[in-house]
C-alpha cells in the first residue's frame, strides 16, 4: 500500500497559501449583493430591489435610481447562520434591505454601483438591471398611455342655462381586457350636473400604433355663469396585470403564494380629462319676451281640455304639453291670467324622458280651472316662449284660447270646494274600544316542569357562538363591500362627515361663533345630500341643491331654510356680515331638524 507523504517544504507552502487566500475568500463572501426580484416585468407591475449585506444593521438609505424608476423603502429583513470552525461556533448575520420598484415607461433601468456605510463598515454595492416590457410586446409605451380619458365638445356656442352635450371617451389598451372602472365624476362649480348614459358605446381604435378598447359616454351639463369657465371629469380605472412565472418561482414561499394569490395583480389608475375651458355666452336681452322663464332648446306646445261643457263651479282640467329637446328641468309652468272669471290652483307637473340623458322628452302641466259664472265663453290665454340656441333668437309659441260652454249651476247644488279631511266632522267617528271582562277567580296552579336545556341561561350560552360567528361574518362582508362598492363606501363616509360637521356646528353655537357655525352648517347640508350626486360634497352649490330638492317636490319652507343657511354662510365668509336673530341656539335646533329631513330623502 502506498502512503502519500508531504515534505516540510510542501507543508509550509500550503499553510502560507491558506493564510494568504482565506481573508480574500472571507472578503469575497462579505461583498453586498443587489438584484431585482424579478428582474423582468411588464409595464404596470411592481418588483423588488433587494440589497443583501452580511452585517447586522437597522439602518436606512436611498439608492441612486435612474429617471423613470421609483424606489420606495419597505424595510429590512435579517437572517442568521451558525458555523462550527476549529472548535468554535461563529454566527453570521445577513441583512436584506427591500425596496419596492415601479417604472413609468418601458425600457431598461440600471441602478449604478454605489458606496454604503453600515455598522461602521464601508461596502461597495454592485449595479443591478431591470427590464420593463410593454403589455403587448410590440412597442414601448408609458403608464400614461396604458389608459387615458378624453372629453369632446362641439364648437357651437353654449349659453347660460343651456343643456350642453359633450362626450367622454375612455381608452384602455387591449392588453388589459379585464379592466374595471367607476362612473365619471364632474368637477367644478361653474356647471350644474346634467345626465350621463351609464351604458356607453364600446368600440376599438388604433392610436400611435397601439390598439385601444374605447368606451364613449354622452354627458350633459348646464352652465351657471357666462365667460370662460373650466370643467373637468375624473374617474378611477382598475387594470389587471398578469404576473410573470419568474416572479412566482422567485418567492421564498411560492407554494403559499400560489394558493393565496392569483396569477395576476390589479392596479388603480386615476384618470382625468384635465381642465377644459369653455366660453359661455350670456342670453341676449334684446328681443326677450315677457313670458320667457328660462326654457332653452327646441320645443313645441299643445293644449287639451278635459271637457268643453261644464256647470259653473265644476272643475275643468287644462293640460299643456311641451315637447322637444332642451333643459326640461328648468322649464317652469307658464303663468295664466285667469282674472275674476276663473279660479285656479298650482298645476301638477310631470316629465316623460325620451332618452337616458333627459335631453329629449315631454313635460306636461295640468291646470285645474273652475269657472265662476255661466257667462264665460273661452279658456284663459297661455303664453310660452323659449330661446333657440341654434338660431340665437327667442321664439314664441301661440296657444289660442279654446271655446267652452258654462251652464248655470243646478238649483240646490253647492259650488266646488275642497274639504280638508277631518274638517267640520267630515271624518267618520272612530270605533270605540271595548274592555275585556274582569276575571273573578285565578286559574289552576301547576308546578314548573321546564327542563334545564330549555332554560334561558342554557339557551343563551348555546346561542353565544352563533352570535359571535354572525358578527364576524357581518364585519367581514362590510369590509369587502367598503372595498369593492364605491357608492356604499362613499355613503358611509358622507354619513360620518355629516355627523362631524353637525357636531362642529353645535359646538360653535355654544361658543356663539356665527362664522364657524354657518360654515359647518353649510357643509353638513352638502354632506347629507352628497349620496345623490356624483361629485365631491364641498363642490355642491346652492343652485344644484335647490334644483335637486325641487325635483323631489319638497315643501317650499324646507327649500327656503336651506337657502337661508347658504346665503348667511356666504355673507359671513365673503362680506363679514353679522348673524341676525334668532340666536345660534335656535338656529342649531333648526339645523338638526333640517338635516334629519334631508337625510330621509330617497
Amino acid at each position: 500500500m502506498k502512503v502519500f507523504q508531504t515534505s516540510p517544504f510542501s507543508l509550509f507552502f500550503w499553510m502560507a497559501s491558506f493564510l494568504v487566500f482565506c481573508p480574500l475568500a472571507v472578503a469575497q463572501n462579505s461583498r453586498p449583493v443587489s438584484q431585482f426580484n424579478p428582474a423582468s416585468i411588464t409595464l404596470g407591475q411592481n418588483t423588488q430591489y433587494v440589497v443583501t449585506v452580511k452585517v447586522k444593521s437597522n439602518g436606512k438609505f436611498q439608492p441612486p435610481a435612474p429617471d423613470g424608476l421609483k424606489l420606495t423603502y419597505q424595510g429590512p429583513s435579517q437572517s442568521m447562520q451558525s458555523t462550527y470552525t476549529n472548535g468554535k461556533f461563529e454566527t453570521l448575520v445577513e441583512t436584506s434591505f427591500i425596496f419596492q420598484a415601479s417604472a413609468q415607461a418601458t425600457g431598461t433601468y440600471k441602478v449604478p454601483a454605489y458606496s454604503l456605510d453600515l455598522a461602521g463598515e464601508k461596502f461597495q454595492v454592485p449595479p443591478a438591471t431591470l427590464t420593463v416590457l410593454p403589455p403587448d410586446g410590440k412597442t414601448q409605451v408609458s403608464i400614461d398611455e396604458a389608459a387615458f380619458l378624453k372629453m369632446v365638445c362641439p364648437e357651437t356656442p353654449i349659453y347660460v342655462g343651456q343643456v350642453a352635450r359633450c362626450a367622454l371617451h375612455l381608452y384602455v389598451l387591449t392588453a388589459f381586457p379585464n379592466s374595471r372602472y367607476n362612473q365619471p365624476t364632474q368637477l367644478g362649480d361653474a356647471f350644474a350636473k346634467g345626465g350621463l348614459d351609464e351604458k356607453g358605446v364600446q368600440s376599438t381604435e388604433r392610436i400611435k400604433d397601439l390598439n385601444y378598447n374605447k368606451i364613449a359616454w354622452p354627458v350633459t351639463f348646464i352652465p351657471l355663469k357666462s365667460g370662460p369657465q373650466s370643467i373637468e371629469y375624473q374617474m378611477v380605472v382598475e387594470i389587471t396585470v398578469p404576473r410573470t412565472n419568474r416572479q412566482s418561482r422567485s418567492s421564498r414561499n411560492s407554494i403559499f403564494d400560489d394558493f393565496f394569490n392569483s396569477r395576476s395583480q390589479r392596479q388603480q389608475l386615476e384618470l382625468t380629462t384635465r381642465e377644459i375651458t369653455l366660453d359661455i355666452a350670456p342670453l341676449p336681452e334684446e328681443g326677450q319676451p315677457e313670458s320667457f322663464s328660462g326654457a332653452i332648446g327646441k320645443f313645441t306646445a299643445a293644449q287639451t281640455l278635459s271637457a268643453e261643457e261644464m256647470n259653473a263651479g265644476d272643475p275643468l282640467t287644462l293640460t299643456l304639453e311641451i315637447s322637444g329637446q332642451g333643459n326640461f328641468e328648468r322649464i317652469q309652468a307658464p303663468q295664466i291670467d285667469v282674472g275674476q272669471s276663473w279660479k285656479t290652483y298650482t298645476p301638477k307637473t310631470e316629465f316623460s324622458p325620451r332618452d337616458t340623458l333627459n335631453f329629449r322628452g315631454a313635460k306636461t302641466f295640468e291646470y285645474v280651472l273652475i269657472p265662476q259664472h255661466e257667462d264665460i265663453e273661452q279658456t284663459p290665454e297661455i303664453q310660452f316662449s323659449y330661446f333657440d340656441p341654434a338660431l340665437a333668437s327667442y321664439a314664441e309659441i301661440p296657444l289660442p284660447v279654446m271655446t267652452v260652454t258654462v251652464n248655470p249651476a243646478p238649483v240646490g247644488t253647492a259650488t266646488f270646494t275642497a274639504i280638508a279631511p277631518g274638517a267640520n266632522g267630515a271624518n267618520p267617528r272612530p270605533r270605540e274600544k271595548t274592555l275585556l271582562p274582569i276575571e273573578l277567580f285565578p286559574g289552576a296552579w301547576v308546578p314548573t316542569l321546564l327542563p334545564a336545556f330549555l332554560s334561558p341561561r342554557f339557551l343563551a350560552w348555546q346561542a353565544a357562538p352563533l352570535i359571535l360567528l354572525s358578527g364576524i361574518i357581518f364585519v367581514r362582508k362590510r369590509q369587502l363591500r367598503l372595498r369593492e362598492d364605491f357608492r356604499y363606501a362613499r355613503n358611509i363616509q358622507a354619513s360620518k362627515s355629516m355627523r362631524k360637521w353637525l357636531a362642529q356646528a353645535k359646538k360653535a353655537a355654544s361658543a356663539n361663533d356665527a362664522e364657524v357655525f354657518f360654515a359647518a352648517a353649510q357643509r353638513s347640508i352638502q354632506e347629507s345630500l352628497s349620496r345623490h350626486f356624483q361629485q365631491s360634497p364641498d363642490t355642491l352649490t346652492q343652485s344644484e341643491i335647490l334644483e335637486f330638492l325641487e325635483s323631489k317636490e319638497v315643501e317650499n319652507e324646507l327649500m327656503d331654510e336651506v337657502g337661508q343657511f347658504f346665503q348667511t354662510a356666504d355673507a359671513l365668509k365673503f362680506a363679514g356680515a353679522a348673524a341676525e336673530s334668532p340666536s345660534l341656539k335656535e338656529r342649531e335646533k333648526s339645523l338638526s331638524r333640517l338635516i334629519a329631513q334631508l337625510t330621509g330623502l330617497k
